[in-house]
């Protein structure tokens, strides 16, 4: 969790939710990019048995569309994907992009990147109380 750990939470169950969503982010990349390895391999066989296209790339469509279909569209895909898995397994990340998009940042100076449920976060950026000395330098010369 992003800037959300208490005390109270054991380290075995934050190894657990680490571990799950570090398997969700390979079976999605895996699932994403599967079908430009297939397509890879198919092209791989068909060059090295018959002369390309061959048999399988023939048509058209395969022939014009499998690499930008498998590649493109599926890794665009695959783009698109990680933020929603970050929004949906991340509280701190869930938190942040929900005061952003609901302007709390603007309208209410509350420009903080650790969550409410936080006791010890600040809610401002309010400038000290007292104003902090201006830095001088001091030169010597020589005598």
């Amino acid at each position: 969790k992003l800037a959300s750990f208490t005390p109270t939470e054991s380290s075995g169950q934050i190894n657990k939710e680490a571990a799950v969503t570090v398997t969700m982010f390979t079976g999605i990349y895996l699932i994403c990019n599967l079908p430009f390895f297939v397509n890879q391999t198919l092209v791989t066989v068909t060059e090295a048995f018959y002369s390309y296209p061959g048999p399988l790339f023939s048509p058209k469509f395969m022939y014009w569309y499998s690499w930008p279909i498998f590649k493109i569209l599926f890794t665009v895909l695959n783009a698109t994907l990680n933020p929603a898995l970050y929004y949906y397994r991340t509280t701190g990340v869930r938190e942040w992009i929900t005061n952003l998009l609901t302007l709390r940042t603007l309208f209410l100076g509350e420009w903080r990147l650790i969550p409410a449920t936080t006791a010890a976060a600040p809610t401002t950026h309010d400038p000290p109380a007292t104003p902090t000395p201006a830095i001088t330098l001091e030169t010597s010369t020589p005598t």
